[in-house]
């Protein structure tokens, strides 16, 4: 059984939905999260994983899945901000872990809840089995996705 689309018009309906979708939900404003908080979204995402307790910018990176000099921007900017800290690792003082403010801490639950608000707004429009084929789709998406990502890296 072949895994490519069986025809031209299969990879045009798709392509015509991610579209649809990306725009309506907010995905391709870069400059504000799709839950209308108005900050880039690469910030946002660093806040959220920041978030779930300090970690090294090299970890974050790996976690984000962009490139050290790119993780480093985000980290500076977010630095400026008052939202992220760098700190000497208690058992390690040679490494530095990124933790949030009490200011980013906020403004992270702040993005949860507006994110959360907007997701439950979506699929509130949706019956149960509509949001599970959503859900059961998106994780075909992800993985699928992530196997063209492996597959760059490797140099396939």
């Amino acid at each position: 059984m072949s895994r490519r689309p069986r025809s031209s018009a299969e990879l045009v309906e798709f392509d015509a939905a991610l579209s649809a979708f990306v725009r309506d939900f907010g995905l391709n404003e870069p400059e504000r999260t799709p839950c209308t908080v108005p900050i880039p979204v690469a910030d946002a995402r660093t806040l959220t994983v920041v978030a779930a307790g300090p970690i090294p910018q090299s970890a974050l990176a790996a976690e984000l899945g962009v490139s050290a000099s790119t993780v480093s921007r985000v980290v500076d900017r977010l630095v400026q901000q008052g939202w992220v800290e760098r700190r000497a690792d208690a058992h390690d003082r040679r490494r530095l872990l990124l933790q949030l403010t009490d200011a980013g801490a906020t403004m992270a639950r702040e993005m949860a809840a507006r994110r959360q608000a907007r997701h439950a707004e979506v699929l509130g429009r949706l019956n149960a089995d509509q949001r599970r084929q959503v859900v059961d789709g998106l994780r075909l998406l992800a993985q699928a996705s992530n196997a063209d990502a492996a597959s760059a890296r490797a140099g396939g």
